[in-house]
């Protein structure tokens, strides 16, 4: 299921250690990245997990909670909500395209990266959205 595979991807971003933990804070940045209702605060998810693990969060919480509470995704604001973490101050480069593909277990050398992005040394978001055909 594409959704999963989102959610998965997403939260193997976040997680910088690699422990295939998050924490508290971390998930909210998830969610709202994901296009869930920004209304919706670290408490508010903080209930559904058991207290025990509100800073060592496995994707299977994340997949539970989205289950109960994840109505209203809103896609089209996936990628504005995840740019400025994926990016450098607002401009998305060979390296953070190296460093993205390297969070998804994907190989990409910066040479590659720069061939992707092409004639310009960056991309702003809309860049990336025409990329991604988003």
């Amino acid at each position: 299921m594409k959704d999963i595979e989102d959610i998965r991807a997403s939260f193997d971003v976040l997680d910088e250690e690699k422990t295939g933990l998050i924490d508290m804070e971390r998930f909210h940045i998830l969610w709202v990245g994901l296009g869930f209702d920004a209304n919706v605060s670290v408490t508010d998810l903080s209930i559904h997990v058991p207290q025990d693990r509100h800073q060592a969060i496995t994707p299977n919480d994340v997949l539970t909670v989205i289950s109960k509470l994840g109505n209203g995704r809103k896609r089209e604001d996936e990628l504005a909500c995840l740019f400025p973490l994926i990016s450098s101050n607002g401009k998305f480069m060979p390296h953070d395209l190296v460093a993205l593909a390297g969070d998804v277990d994907d190989s990409l050398t910066t040479e590659e990266a720069e061939a992707a992005i092409g004639e310009k040394t960056y991309w702003r978001l809309d860049d990336l959205r025409k990329f991604l055909s988003v």
